[in-house]
């Protein structure tokens, strides 16, 4: 975040005046002088630039060359959480950081609590495409829902393991659909629509958030983890690494908090989707990666050699290799 945008949605003058007991005023009004606290100054010579959020000190040249660094010092948390408060929330010059602080602790013990949800009930008329109904009609969309998969180089293993249905009637007829567990209940679903006549080729039910999930999470077992955009992609990916999807190119706070948990996280969204990584990769807390695709085929298109060899050769997202690569997509 840049210093001029952090200013406009965070009052630093309030937080300066709040956090300092004693603020002596320069005969410049935008500019004050404090204790340092980095040193062992008592004199005051730490001079702060209220407008422009910049603080330095005389004695012991202390120079964070903004406000984000020096309110990470000062209240010795990271970074990204002061980044990630202000990035959320309009913070009113009623707020200075000593609320920001409380709102942070009030955050932390929200993502450690259990997570509240309600599960989702799948009627008879989700019928799994890997058993028959012994319904003849029904028997033979299942097969053609069978096929539409393996066309897509899914397998019979992963059509199980991943409770993958063909919905026959009701709002969601005519639709493979992928559910998401969390904690062991199903909490939302992704439905997608096999007749090509629906404009909305993918439909969840109404009343739940995915973005309060990730799909597959319950499945992985490892320190790390590859991050698709959808569920197919995710699929595919499943037979070569340990995945998560995010039913999209944006994450919620909760799913920070769940990829956060890991050590590292691999971003493997779509080609068009660099920004949105550059934009979290620096929210969430773990060496955040990325795969160059090398051309605009998805991860749900490639086959499981092309993503695993493009999952190993995933680059840091803060690395020269991925700076060029930028460049050169530019």
């Amino acid at each position: 975040m840049r210093r001029y945008e952090f200013l406009e949605g965070f009052d630093f003058s309030e937080y300066v005046l709040s956090r300092f007991d004693t603020v002596i005023h320069t005969s410049d009004d935008e500019r004050v002088r404090v204790q340092c606290p980095f040193c062992s100054d008592r004199g005051a010579h730490l001079y702060i630039w209220l407008s422009e959020g910049l603080p330095y000190c005389q004695r012991c040249d202390y120079n964070p060359r903004g406000p984000v660094k020096f309110i990470s010092d000062l209240e010795r948390i990271p970074v990204r959480e002061v980044i990630t408060w202000v990035d959320e929330n309009v913070v009113s010059p009623v707020n200075p950081v000593r609320d920001l602080m409380e709102s942070l602790d009030e955050d932390r013990r929200v993502e450690d609590s259990e997570c509240k949800f309600e599960s989702v009930e799948l009627g008879l008329e989700f019928a799994p495409v890997w058993e028959n109904t012994g319904i003849p009609s029904i028997d033979k969309r299942v097969r053609a829902a069978y096929k539409y998969l393996e066309g897509r180089f899914i397998t019979q293993r992963q059509v199980e393991s991943f409770d993958i249905r063909y919905c026959y009637s009701g709002p969601f007829s005519g639709r493979l659909v992928v559910p998401c567990y969390f904690q062991g209940d199903i909490v939302t679903f992704v439905a997608r629509d096999l007749s090509g006549l629906d404009k909305r080729r993918y439909l969840n039910p109404k009343g739940t958030k995915q973005s309060n999930f990730l799909f597959n999470y319950d499945n992985v077992d490892s320190d790390w983890v590859v991050v698709t955009e959808g569920v197919f992609d995710a699929i595919a990916v499943s037979s070569v690494a340990p995945v998560v999807a995010t039913f999209g190119k944006k994450l919620s706070k909760a799913q920070i908090s769940l990829l956060s948990k890991f050590r590292k996280v691999v971003f493997y969204w779509d080609e068009d989707a660099y920004p949105s990584v550059d934009k979290y990769a620096g929210k969430v807390s773990a060496s955040c990666y990325t795969v160059l695709h090398p051309d605009d085929e998805d991860a749900g298109s490639r086959s499981a050699l092309e993503n695993e060899s493009l999952i190993e050769s995933a680059v840091p997202v803060d690395s020269v290799r991925y700076a060029v690569y930028k460049v050169s997509k530019v």
